[in-house]
């Protein structure tokens, strides 16, 4: 018998967010929406609070790691077979690297074929004993990992998958900010930003406690658009904006202003979710209990 249900597990650095998403005759629909507060690098606390966030009785999860822990390019490579692939993948990662601690290395074909025939490749890294330690949490808390994934492809499943235009996905975390933009339904670029929503807090008088944090974090942004066209030839077009911090009053209108592109909170693009809206909070989890769906 095929699953009717789906659990996605983000784990930030503020909140532990868990969606769960049903399949049925009419469609999807997400049926449950949880959150807990992240506690201190104690494995116990980290244990406890998943079982209070998952439901009672839930066997397999899906997660991804942290965005500040992943190392991610994108490459091009002549065609080559298999084998040939992998030995390049790891010498081009090996080169890449920052860090001598033993990682794990997967790449993802981005279906962007280029002039001689060459093609472009997503290259991911993480450290072993971070996806390690992450199984060992899950079994802890009696959860079997189907999966790990990356935050990026969950925001794209969500917000970008089979879409028509040059759009930045801008996921504001509470300590980092995660740039995607996708090209016709196609990741092109990836960046973390060491910073996020927790910067941003707003007083009383919805004022940002903090302009230079902002007005930092919003040239990056724009950095990174101005880099991408430049080497794309392909202005973006649309920014979506989610994550924990994206309805702090104001900052979608600074945003768009700095940026200098149209800016919207996100919503889903998926026909078959019933959900029109998200709450940006929950977007990560919800695009990775999605992943075994569509």
């Amino acid at each position: 018998m095929s699953r009717k249900s789906f659990i996605g597990v983000d784990i930030g650095t503020s909140l532990i967010k868990m969606a769960e998403v049903q399949k049925n005759d009419s469609g999807l629909e997400v049926v449950s929406l949880r959150k807990s507060p992240t506690p201190a690098a104690e494995d116990d606390a980290l244990v406890s609070a998943l079982k209070e966030v998952v439901p009672p009785g839930t066997r397999d999860v899906i997660t991804c790691v942290s965005d500040g822990d992943v190392v991610s390019r994108i490459v091009q490579f002549p065609q080559l077979n298999k084998k040939e692939l992998e030995a390049a993948v790891s010498y081009e990662m090996e080169r890449l690297l920052p860090s001598s601690e033993k990682m794990l290395i997967r790449y993802v074909p981005l279906d962007m074929v280029q002039p001689g025939g060459s093609q472009e490749l997503l290259l991911l890294a993480v450290q072993e004993d971070i996806v390690y330690r992450c199984y060992k949490m899950f079994s802890r808390a009696g959860l079997s990992l189907a999966a790990i994934d990356l935050s990026a492809f969950a925001l794209w499943r969500l917000f970008a998958r089979d879409t028509c235009d040059n759009r930045v996905i801008i996921d504001l975390g509470a300590k980092f900010t995660t740039i995607l933009i996708v090209s016709n339904g196609i990741i092109r670029f990836i960046r973390t930003l060491s910073a996020g929503g927790d910067l941003l807090q707003c007083t009383s008088s919805c004022m940002f406690e903090d302009f230079d944090a902002l007005n930092g974090i919003a040239s990056e942004i724009h950095r990174s658009l101005v880099y991408y066209s430049n080497q794309e030839n392909a202005p973006v077009e649309k920014a979506i904006l989610t994550g924990g911090a994206c309805r702090l009053e104001g900052l979608l209108d600074y945003l768009q202003d700095v940026i200098e592109v149209p800016a919207e909170l996100g919503r889903p693009v998926i026909p078959e979710l019933r959900q029109k809206e998200i709450d940006g909070t929950f977007a990560v989890a919800v695009g990775l209990a999605l992943r075994e769906v569509i």
